[in-house]
């Protein structure tokens, strides 16, 4: 197989090797070993002359810096860069690098992303609300343009298939090895680490964060001052908190190593009591698997992907009672048989991660992804454009349900939204039944008829009557007492429909006012509170004569971009009415793109369109098209 490696040289080119630089060297090298595989490297402009440790692989030169190209693809997903490839089998991405492919396949690997887990405790400044919005929109474009999606545990593959609607049988788990220096250590000879013999330690490595558990190692620390005083926990790593370290300042008996080579590592697991490792995420568990091999005992607690890892070769200890984790330690120091027991465990589950096997495990999935997964632009659906043609407005009049449940039966129609607050919403929901290969959504309201809810929140965009102000919402400022009367209106319209027996696909509303920006807050809690994750994306598709601006289109595609990743939502390419599009087909390429066509059956305003919907329209088209509804839109778009 002909193979290019792409990923960030940073990560293989610094002094302090991470677990992902380790995993990086190791798989690239791994496959340039196996025979019959032709493996070179695309590095960014910027570093081209600093490959680190694949220094060994033949360069192809990224024209672009590293900065401008993460830039460039998370915002746009383009350029593509299939150009600056030559002709390989595989792009390999050994981290979680997004990289832009119109033919080429792409392989990348996920190594975590605890920022986004909602469970794990995260800052709330902008600084760190925009960096997690640009992390949820990097990841969700790369698992997207991928064609096989590596990781390093089970549990961070569940984590991708539910945060981002990843198929699970694109996902292949890898996982992680263990260096040959660790396997070595647990037959070696202690004092090598050349701490006093007589002052027994813990080693504990990651750093004092919370992320790694550095209050718990704290806490524990300073219980073990108390019960046994020359007992001494050291930490390697350097990930320190100015908070945490201020207090770790306080106890004599906890020492910070800083960075310690494996080389070192491994005799300071030799010699420690223990490995005390209470962290509250992570994707594989390294140190954990690293003590194992040394033959170092591990006292861990039950936190994502370490039962994995670890197996039955630790003891475990609740996190909110870490007095067991001091008697467990304590335990190990004193009882010979105890220890002896757990070693033979660890050393025994030690063995399932090793470098090879993992490339082996690769090599085998590119293998067959290679024969299953055909070149996107031989793709049997590539010439095909995916066409959701939506009718706005049921609800709003008798005349409008029938032009739609029309359109419907005769197949040119396949999804509709609802006014749930429409005088005929009823009616229109009746019917539903009837057209079970068609979906129908939510369109939300602000600018007609009675809202749903009595909130005197809404004053601000009602006339006299009661009623919604037209185009009111646009013209006042949104403060926090309207936004949350706005969000009990939105999540009763939804409700209601439901009450009447209709399952809806996906959201879309009324003169647009979903994709008003100091609402998107708004509908994203909406669609956290009905979990709706199909939304109609910002119209981003004009004619020829009334072209949109540049910083509209820009506002949009934000928005739009936004809209996908923020809660992770499925939407089409682009969207646009009819006219639009019929115009703009003969001069723009849109075959393997998914656009919604918004139409209006029924409305006096729209005959012409109508017309147009009942017409041939589709055969005409300069390319194959496929009519499909909302419920059948898969995964979200890669654009737009």
């Amino acid at each position: 197989m002909k193979i290019v490696a792409f990923t960030d040289l940073r990560f293989t080119s610094s002094k302090t090797p991470t677990g992902v630089g380790k995993h990086i060297f190791q798989m690239v090298h791994g496959l340039s070993q196996i025979q019959g595989n032709h493996v070179s490297l695309l590095a960014a402009r910027d570093q081209v002359q600093r490959p680190g440790s694949l220094s060994f692989l033949p360069i192809r030169e990224l024209p672009l810096t590293w900065k401008m190209a993460e830039a460039a693809w998370t915002v746009s997903g383009h350029p593509f860069a299939d150009r600056w490839c030559g002709n390989p089998d595989w792009v390999y991405c050994p981290k979680n690098d997004f990289i832009p492919m119109r033919n080429i396949r792409v392989a990348v690997t996920a190594h975590g992303a605890h920022e986004l887990d909602p469970q794990m405790p995260q800052p709330r400044t902008i600084s760190a609300r925009l960096n997690r919005l640009r992390r949820r929109t990097s990841y969700a474009r790369m698992l997207r343009g991928a064609d096989l999606v590596l990781a390093v545990s089970e549990f961070l593959k569940k984590q991708m298939v539910e945060w981002f609607d990843v198929p699970p049988d694109k996902v292949c788990v890898v996982g992680n090895g263990v260096e040959l220096e660790f396997f070595q250590a647990a037959d070696q000879l202690t004092g090598l680490s050349s701490e006093p013999p007589d002052r027994p330690f813990v080693l504990c490595v990651g750093g004092l964060n919370l992320l790694d558990g550095g209050d718990r190692v704290i806490e524990v620390a300073a219980a073990l001052r108390r019960k046994a005083p020359d007992f001494r926990v050291l930490v390697a790593g350097g990930d320190h908190t100015p908070e945490l370290m201020a207090r770790a300042a306080t106890l004599s008996n906890l020492h910070l190593l800083g960075y310690v080579r494996s080389e070192q590592l491994a005799c300071y697991m030799r010699d420690a009591v223990a490995l005390l490792y209470p962290t509250r995420y992570e994707t594989f568990g390294i140190a954990a698997a690293e003590a194992m091999a040394a033959g170092l005992p591990v006292v861990t607690c039950r936190s994502t992907a370490v039962p994995e890892v670890v197996g039955d070769a630790a003891i475990y200890v609740d996190p909110n009672q870490l007095e067991q984790a001091v008697e467990a330690l304590l335990a190990l120091h004193s009882q010979a048989g105890l220890r002896a027991d757990l070693v033979g465990r660890g050393r025994r589950q030690a063995k399932l991660y090793t470098w090879p096997a993992c490339v082996a495990r690769l090599q085998k999935a590119l293998v067959e992804q290679h024969g299953s997964v055909k070149r996107r632009s031989t793709q049997s659906t590539a010439s095909f454009c995916k066409i959701i043609v939506n009718a706005d407005d049921m609800g709003m009049s008798c005349e409008v349900n029938k032009a739609n449940f029309d359109l419907m039966a005769e197949g040119r129609v396949k999804s509709a939204t609802m006014l749930s607050n429409g005088p005929q919403a009823g009616e229109a929901a009746a019917r539903v039944r009837d057209f079970p290969g068609c979906s129908f959504g939510v369109h939300l309201n602000l600018t007609q008829f009675k809202p749903l809810t009595r909130d005197s929140g809404l004053a601000p965009i009602l006339n006299e009557a009661g009623e919604f102000n037209s185009n009111r919402i646009r013209e006042i400022q949104i403060g926090p007492r309207l936004r949350e009367a706005i969000y009990q209106e939105w999540c009763a319209q939804i409700s209601r429909l439901r009450s009447l027996g209709v399952e809806l696909s996906h959201i879309d509303s009324h003169h647009h006012v979903h994709t008003i920006p100091s609402l998107f807050l708004v509908l994203k809690r909406v669609q956290k509170a009905t979990g709706i994750r199909r939304v109609r994306i910002s119209m981003n598709m004009y004619g020829l004569r009334a072209k949109a601006s540049g910083f509209l289109l820009l506002k949009k595609r934000l928005w739009n971009c936004a809209l996908r990743n923020f809660v992770s939502t499925t939407t089409t390419a682009r969207m646009t009415d009819l006219n639009v599009y019929l115009e703009r087909a003969a001069t723009m390429k849109l075959e393997r793109q998914t656009i919604e066509v918004m139409v209006h059956p029924g409305s006096p305003l729209y005959r012409d369109e109508t017309e147009l919907l009942r017409g041939r329209w589709i055969e005409q088209l300069p390319f194959k098209a496929q009519l499909i509804s909302y419920r059948e839109l898969a995964s979200p778009s890669n654009r737009g």
